[in-house]
């Protein structure tokens, strides 16, 4: 794949966000959603089945946060309901370490400024939820993904944005061990800047690598949706996959954005029937997936296993059921749910045997590990 020619990537960085959240303030960013945005959420959350793995890419340049004052309450809504729906999805964002002035400028000006230098300014890609992470939940006492995102979407961390390269970041994260591609939704105003290179190269130089970016990404079977934050003209121009934000109650963008990310909303009526066909859906796609493979490793961190294990209690039921008509592997799911292990321990691995005593414990009503 011919990427973005740049004239050094040595300073480009990629961080966790908590590494840099955690000194700074609670409540220093923009306002996520609130408890009125969840309570209206909920209702279509609860009617979606789980979908591809999905990355929400994140434009934290200054322009683009301006441009739709609501982007944080959008974001923070899609988060929920692609985790309510057992959906994996990870959350990056993209924007870049300096300004006009920065090392990479400094490096070609002391070589003599060549023609043609390509892109010049650093680029700064911050991971603020990885798809094991929990989207509300930080691990060993760190902010959450959702806070962290809150305290750096301040203009500290928001300068320019080059839309190309984050594409293919997001593409090569998404389809890294994955079977088949997925689906990037960029949250952008659709117009990247980044002054320096724009000087040296054009402004055309960034808008023809972000057509090159969505392109490449397509024929590496990951399909490109842009939540527009901008002008449409430029919209248009970039994404054939797109759908506004700016201007419109966060509801109705998150609802359109979800439906192009090709979600499907379950025809159930019934809470229960809904569970039990987002299970359905879920082992589907797990055994599909880990077919071939004999690694419990990998059939352990499949996305659809981790998203059987994410619905947690409710989900016990239906693993019994399956367990009672097929013993397998699906016996690693109760155990992380219940933290119980009914099987002796010389029958660890013998999944005939560790789905029997599952199903015997299930059926005895017991509610906790009986020991070793």
């Amino acid at each position: 794949m011919q990427g973005c020619r740049a004239y050094t990537r040595e300073f480009d960085t990629v961080l966790r966000a908590e590494t840099v959240a955690r000194g700074l303030p609670p409540g220093s960013g923009p306002a996520m959603a609130g408890e009125g945005d969840l309570a209206d959420l909920a209702a279509l959350a609860s009617t979606l089945r789980p979908g591809a793995p999905t990355v929400i890419l994140l434009d934290q340049s200054g322009s683009s946060a301006r441009g739709a004052p609501g982007t944080m309450v959008a974001v923070d809504m899609l988060a929920h309901a692609l985790e309510a729906s057992c959906t994996p999805f990870e959350v990056l964002g993209f924007t870049t370490t300096h300004g006009k002035l920065n090392p990479a400028v400094r490096k070609w000006v002391a070589n003599g400024r060549p023609e043609n230098p390509g892109r010049l300014t650093p680029l700064l890609h911050v991971v603020f939820k990885a798809f094991d992470d929990r989207w509300a939940a930080g691990r060993r006492g760190e902010p959450s993904p959702r806070e962290c995102l809150s305290r750096m979407s301040v203009p500290a961390y928001m300068r320019d944005n080059v839309d190309g390269e984050a594409i293919d970041w997001a593409s090569a994260r998404l389809r890294a061990g994955r079977v088949g591609g997925g689906r990037v939704l960029v949250v952008s105003d659709a117009d990247p800047v980044d002054e320096a290179t724009m000087t040296a190269e054009g402004n055309e130089f960034l808008r023809m690598d972000l057509d090159r970016a969505v392109a490449q990404a397509a024929r590496d079977g990951v399909s490109v949706t842009a939540l527009w934050t901008g002008s449409e003209a430029a919209a248009a121009a970039r994404y054939p996959s797109r759908v506004r934000l700016v201007g419109r109650p966060p509801l109705p963008a998150v609802s359109d954005a979800l439906d192009a990310l090709g979600m499907r909303r379950s025809t159930a009526t019934d809470p229960e029937a809904r569970t039990a066909e987002r299970f359905a859906d879920l082992v589907e796609r797990w055994k599909r997936e880990t077919a071939l493979h004999s690694s419990v490793t990998k059939i352990r961190a499949n996305d659809a296993f981790r998203g059987i294990v994410s619905m947690g209690e409710e989900a016990l039921p239906h693993v019994v059921e399956s367990l009672r008509a097929e013993p397998g592997h699906l016996v690693m799911a109760m155990t992380e749910i219940t933290g119980a292990h009914p099987y002796r321990e010389e029958d660890r691995g013998r999944l005939p045997a560790m789905a029997r005593a599952w199903v015997e414990w299930w059926d005895a009503g017991r509610s906790e590990s009986p020991g070793p």
